[in-house]
């Protein structure tokens, strides 16, 4: 730790459906535990409005809502939509969160044969994000430009959180802390850094090691569920170019800044595979990716960190 007088305290509660750990290193335990308690207030009013699980929330509102009708947005679910557009864009749409209309034909808990093709085609003609406009104003605010347009934002909205939560202890004074949401991490610690694992291709052991003194590590990964069908395995991590699982096995790691960034690029830079995703990450400072197949094979931006280095990154800007 940076001062030896400080002592880790940690709290780790249900959030967004998975466990979110939160660590605040202090020399006093009440004030840690307040900063703690803290971290976790912004993560939850977050979930309020970003979640599509919560009806109310703004991001239901603007996907029920009818073409052409702007819907009023809090800034932090602007900002993030404003970035999640960035990079849809610049990944050529392998990453999407209008993928929503897809979900229902992938629920792989007990499924065992991929949808119809024509399902899958049909899923596919209300997913692209140039479906949404978005417009700067007080208040700001989205516009569907497409009926059946519906945002889930899965593979964005965890690291928008422990963003948040990190803004939230470093405007309270907090000097060193972790936040852990399901293996989205964005730490700060002026020391030696947060020791921070890195999985393998298999989602079981440990690849390696890195020191996070400032910045944020997301994974994207086809080991969390899936089925096998007439010899391919198909998992939830979908192309939504294709409506298909991405036919890699494996999973990329992803530093940045901040770690909504980082959960979008790695999320992005799976589906398009090292070649397209070193590309993709040239648009991006201060980032760097890893690829790690379940056969062992193993690709790295030229960035990528050594085992056990040190992880230094500028501050985030917002979710940038």
């Amino acid at each position: 730790m940076s001062d030896a007088q400080q002592v880790p305290h940690r709290s780790t509660r249900p959030l967004m459906g998975t466990f979110v750990t939160v660590t605040v290193a202090h020399t006093d335990a009440a004030t840690a535990e307040g900063l703690i308690d803290l971290a976790f207030d912004a993560m939850t009013a977050w979930c309020a409005e970003a979640s599509e699980w919560e009806a109310e929330a703004s991001v239901s509102r603007l996907s029920r809502a009818p073409v052409g009708e702007p819907v009023a947005l809090p800034d932090p679910l602007f900002r993030l939509l404003l970035l999640a557009h960035r990079v849809w864009h610049d990944s050529a749409g392998a990453f999407d969160p209008s993928w929503l209309p897809l979900k229902p034909l992938w629920p792989l808990l007990g499924q065992s044969v991929p949808p119809a093709p024509g399902a899958v085609a049909a899923a596919l003609a209300e997913v692209g994000l140039d479906g949404l406009q978005l417009r700067e104003g007080e208040p700001a605010t989205a516009v569907k430009r497409r009926a059946g347009l519906r945002l889930g934002l899965g593979a964005i909205a965890k690291g928008a959180a422990v963003d948040l939560a990190c803004e939230a202890l470093e405007a309270a004074g907090a000097t060193c802390f972790l936040v852990d949401a399901g293996g989205d991490i964005r730490g700060r610690d002026e020391g030696s850094g947060w020791v921070v694992g890195v999985r393998d291709g298999r989602g079981g052991d440990l690849h390696s090691l890195l020191h996070l003194q400032r910045g944020a590590v997301a994974t994207s990964g086809s080991y969390e569920a899936g089925f096998e069908h007439e010899g391919r395995r198909y998992h939830h991590l979908l192309d939504p170019r294709s409506g298909y699982p991405v036919p890699r096995l494996g999973g990329c790691t992803v530093i940045a800044p901040s770690c909504a960034l980082a959960d979008a690029l790695a999320t992005a830079c799976f589906v398009l595979g090292p070649e397209a995703g070193r590309q993709l990450l040239t648009r991006y400072p201060h980032t760097a990716a890893i690829w790690l197949d379940s056969d062992g094979a193993e690709t790295a931006t030229a960035g990528w960190p050594a085992a056990e280095s040190t992880v230094a990154l500028p501050p985030a800007t917002g979710f940038c």
